[in-house]
């Protein structure tokens, strides 16, 4: 299979686009009355429909369908198609997801994914593509993270250059809907894989997440921050050098009071991951961590998040010294629970 051949060994953005243009134009006529993307899309649609109502027929001819709409999408110019087309692999993502692991299903689509995450990135870093298909993209890649765990490592070398080229405003008609699809993404390979497949690229990524943290724009600062938690344990096992700023990150935005629930909720649960599992190197920080913490722990909008997040810093297996503040959410936490409120008890 080509496109499964392809897939070995990094690619650049150039090798990507250089890819597209092997095919030609013979396909495509310049009379403006064509009409054959309509029929197109409606293949495509069919195809998706198929997909999630048979996963029975989706299996049976699982390596043809996926090679063909791979094969189109790197061909099509219509962006409706395209976008349909990205959709289309998604459908067929999520009803290998439903398979469950060991099935039939799951073992093509593992298969598969090296394939279809180069088919997504390359759309990513395509010059001529627009806003909508970069970001249906970036979706794309999202679901493969979300649905077949663990199944990008052998991606990642071209996967996270990627990524971190959007998170640095360095793809044309990126904005903030591509960013925090991109840091969504960041998070998942993060979530997803262990420490040594991801090790290799937090330097890359890292800095550029930690900036996103303190972005003025609410939905990037608070999946920014969400990704700043998921690289907590690959800091603390593998790269402790990162300790300082991602404590930096979460810190910056736990004591703020002017911003949104979503993003304060963040900054308490990436705050109290950090403590819990970078205690030991946080230094003067920690102190200073578990007095935020105490003071998110005394408003009404925000206690419920500093609970679970003082828990996980009070069950630590680093056992991080909490000082007075132990004893000040002791008192706190006993309060609460006398509430009607049953989460918070």
């Amino acid at each position: 299979d080509d496109e499964t051949g392809h897939m070995n060994g990094d690619a650049s953005d150039e090798d990507m686009e250089d890819e597209d243009d092997e095919y030609g134009d013979e396909e495509y006529s310049d009379d403006e009355d064509d009409a054959s993307w309509k029929i197109r899309r409606a293949a495509v649609k069919t195809v998706a429909a198929v997909a999630r109502s048979s996963p029975a027929a989706l299996e049976s001819d699982f390596d043809s369908t996926v090679e063909r709409l791979l094969t189109r999408l790197r061909r099509e110019r219509e962006e409706s198609v395209k976008l349909d087309l990205f959709a289309a692999l998604e459908d067929i993502l999520r009803t290998c997801s439903r398979a469950g692991v060991g099935s039939g299903l799951d073992d093509a689509v593992r298969t598969a994914v090296p394939a279809v995450a180069k088919a997504s990135i390359s759309r990513l870093v395509d010059k001529r593509a627009g806003a909508k298909v970069k970001t249906a993209a970036l979706e794309l890649a999202r679901e493969i993270a979300a649905r077949v765990p663990a199944s990008l490592e052998s991606s990642l070398g071209f996967v996270v250059p990627a990524l971190a080229k959007v998170l640095a405003g360095g793809v044309p008609q990126g904005g903030s809907a591509l960013r925090v699809e991109a840091l969504a993404l960041s998070r998942l390979i993060f979530e997803s894989h262990d420490a040594a497949s991801t090790a290799p690229y937090v330097d890359a990524l890292a800095p550029q997440i930690f900036a996103a943290a303190d972005d003025k724009y609410y939905k990037v600062a608070a999946e920014a921050l969400r990704a700043c938690r998921a690289l907590v344990p690959v800091v603390a096992s593998a790269v402790p050098a990162h300790a300082a700023a991602l404590s930096n990150a979460a810190l910056s935005r736990v004591g703020a009071t002017d911003q949104d629930q979503e993003v304060k909720d963040a900054a308490i649960a990436c705050a109290g991951s950090t403590a819990a599992m970078l205690g030991d190197a946080m230094g003067a920080d920690l102190p200073r961590c578990l007095k935020l913490l105490l003071d998110r722990l005394k408003n009404e909008i925000t206690r419920l998040a500093a609970v679970k997040a003082i828990g996980a810093v009070a069950t630590s297996e680093l056992n991080p010294p909490m000082g007075e503040s132990a004893a000040a959410a002791t008192v706190e936490l006993a309060g609460f629970l006398r509430k009607t409120n049953r989460p918070l008890r």
